[in-house]
């Protein structure tokens, strides 16, 4: 869950909540919310089980489930906040399609979106985070009328390629094909632009709901194609034509906007025209939308698609939710980097030179012998805007989104390169962590790069004493960011998943466990701890199974015969 909280956008609006749960309603108001959680205010302190799964609706539409993670009194009333458990699922009138597209791609999922409005279905399948086909039940987004559409093919030819269909039950692609309307090698990119259609599409939805179906995409009827979220996030916007629509994307038009401090939002894969350049750098931090209107040489209608796009791919953000100012420091930073983003999103890389591939895998083999320094090119004396300057020219270049077309080895090594990056940053640009890193040089500590494990170690630390301290909500906060940070610790999964049976998250506690045993299958503790797991979900025969596995390794271990005896006083 940790890594999915910092995918998701959060939204601060204020909508009726409803929760019940074993009989009980209670009415609530929901003052911020993503994917993930929601947080809300209570008139009063109703006891809340944290342990029973909460039936949530939001403004009369169901929003499944979920666990109260927390609450605090304050002057407004009971704040609570509650993390939602089971599918990502939604409404489009509370979340925007751009920030659940560039969710999903941030966690690396696979699974088919699928979005429901009226009649219209349609299907977006995600391999590891990035969209690769979709599908829809409107005759206008098939291929055969897409073409048609662009002048591909001819009505005539369209009415054959139906018929043969109809008759032979072939697909409409193949026939093209067959009756020469289509060269094969053509075939695949009329199969791009009619998925990137379908996709374009769902951005005129103003109704309509979402499910995320993770699980293995079918294995027939998905042809596998790399398409851009960010780039797919600008068109589908561009092609918005309600006017009324697009006035009220923006509540207020005193909003100010700034670029994003993160690169991982600045340097993706998407083309702007001449036109965004120019409204993009209006954005300053301190013009209101109605002055960028006013200074524009668009229509209204068409500036406020440019900033609404802006907006919902991320780069430039509402300043009142930027929560660490990048560029107070250095204004002159803050041009260059505005600069070179407006250049970056000219520059759409379709072909990787073989040289670059080879820079990543060099870089990439020599991440465990450099020190945070060593990996920007900079020395012990560089300045923080130096740092700053080296962070942001590295992660443009390194970024994975403006590569998503590579293939998942090289995508893998990417971010482990941009992780390596972003840890290293994070501990240069604390005064407080950088003078205690340079300690450890003059000691003679060789700090490596290693997919996050340094940054791994001081979450897993950090948890541990909260741990100890029965502190098991922050605790399994933690855990979550330390296995995040470096998936190939077991011990991290185990943990996260022990301080989540603390809190009495069995099905969440079960998950991580079985991920603690994907690395280390045989450890006896993970086994018995899952075998107690098991036991509490009404298991009995799979938590046997892992009490025995465990006893065959360690046959003293006390966590197993427990649960051995357990069994057996309930079998009596």
């Amino acid at each position: 869950m940790g890594k999915e909280n910092r995918c998701f956008k959060r939204f601060r609006r204020r909508i009726a909540l409803n929760l019940s749960f074993d009989g009980t309603r209670l009415d609530a108001e929901a003052v911020d919310y993503s994917i993930t959680g929601i947080g809300a205010v209570l008139d009063d302190d109703p006891d809340i089980p944290r342990d029973l799964n909460l039936n949530l609706s939001m403004s009369g539409f169901d929003i499944g489930y979920g666990r109260l993670a927390w609450k605090k009194k304050t002057a407004s009333g009971m704040r609570v906040g509650i993390e939602l458990i089971g599918p990502v699922r939604g409404s489009l009138e509370f979340y925007r399609l751009s920030d659940l597209l560039i969710g999903l791609q941030r966690t690396g999922k696979t699974g088919t979106l699928e979005v429901r409005s009226g009649a219209i279905n349609k299907k977006i399948y995600i391999k590891n985070g990035d969209m690769v086909y979709a599908t829809s039940s409107e005759d206008s987004n098939w291929l055969g009328d897409v073409m048609l559409h662009e002048g591909g093919i001819t009505q005539e030819q369209y009415d054959r390629t139906a018929e043969i269909m109809k008759e032979t039950g072939k697909k409409q692609g193949a026939v093209m094909v067959e009756l020469g309307y289509l060269k094969p090698r053509d075939l695949f990119i009329a199969l791009k632009r009619q998925v990137e259609k379908v996709i374009v599409d769902l951005f005129s939805l103003e109704t309509g709901s979402f499910h995320f179906h993770e699980g293995p995409l079918p294995k027939e009827d998905v042809v596998v194609l790399n398409l851009s979220a960010a780039n797919l996030i600008y068109s589908g916007i561009k092609s918005l034509r309600n006017e009324e629509y697009i006035c009220g994307l923006f509540h207020a038009f005193d909003t100010v906007f700034r670029l994003s401090p993160d690169p991982l939002d600045l340097f993706q894969d998407i083309k702007l025209d001449d036109d965004d350049k120019d409204i993009l750098a209006l954005i300053d931090g301190k013009r209101m939308i109605k002055d960028i209107l006013s200074l524009s040489s668009l229509s209204e209608t068409d500036t406020l698609k440019t900033l609404f796009m802006l907006s919902s791919a991320n780069i430039v953000q509402d300043i009142s939710e930027i929560v660490s100012d990048e560029f107070t420091e250095s204004p002159d930073l803050e041009t260059e980097v505005e600069e070179d983003t407006i250049s970056a999103m000219g520059e759409q890389t379709v072909e990787v030179p073989h040289e670059f591939i080879e820079k990543v895998e060099d870089l990439h083999g020599r991440l465990d012998k450099l020190g945070h320094y060593d990996i920007f090119g900079l020395d012990e004396n560089a300045s923080s805007v130096d740092i700053k300057r080296a962070y942001y020219s590295l992660a443009k270049e390194f970024h994975p989104d403006r590569h998503f077309h590579l293939n998942g080895d090289i995508k893998d090594k990417l971010s482990a390169i941009f992780t390596s990056l972003t840890n290293a940053y994070s501990t240069l640009n604390s005064p407080q962590k950088r003078s205690e890193y340079n300690e450890t040089r003059k000691d003679g500590g060789t700090p490596v790069h290693s997919s996050g494990e340094e940054a791994a170690v001081e979450k897993f630390e950090a948890a541990i004493v909260e741990f100890k301290r029965g502190e098991y909500e922050e605790a399994s906060r933690l855990f979550a960011q330390a296995s995040y940070m470096d998936n190939s610790s077991a011990k991290y999964y185990y943990y996260y998943g022990f301080s989540l049976m603390k809190l009495k998250k069995f099905r969440e506690a079960e998950k991580e466990i079985r991920n603690a045993l994907r690395i280390d299958p045989v450890n006896p503790a993970y086994l018995a701890e899952a075998g107690h797991i098991y036991l509490k979900l009404g298991f009995p025969l799979r938590a046997k199974s892992n009490f025995e596995k465990a006893l065959k390794t360690e046959p003293v271990n006390k966590r197993a015969l427990e649960g051995m005896e357990n069994l057996s006083r309930n079998i009596t």
